[in-house]
């Protein structure tokens, strides 16, 4: 442990520094979300029918929705489809 500690003190911090924030971004953004809340009286749910693959999909479906592209938060949606029932769907 002494060692680690001794590297990181003699290393120092060699990350970079964090982007601006870029300006022209947010506006786009929130002339979306303004679009989507407009056409559609609200949020826009997205129901994603998975009939068996790969989980894929699955993955990129949960990027989209993770703090970098927040499509969530522009009000865009992604449901998953219900399980069907046991008595007139098998």
């Amino acid at each position: 442990m002494y060692q680690l500690l001794k590297q990181i003190a003699i290393t120092g911090i060699k990350t970079e520094a964090p982007p601006q924030p870029d300006e022209a971004l947010r506006a786009l953004a929130q002339r979306l979300q303004n679009r989507v809340l407009a056409a559609f009286d609200g949020a826009l749910t997205i129901r994603h029918v998975d009939a068996g693959s790969c989980n894929g999909c699955e993955l990129e479906i949960h990027a989209c929705n993770n703090p970098y592209y927040n499509l969530e938060g522009l009000g865009i949606r992604f449901a998953a489809s219900p399980a069907p029932c046991r008595q007139c769907c098998w």
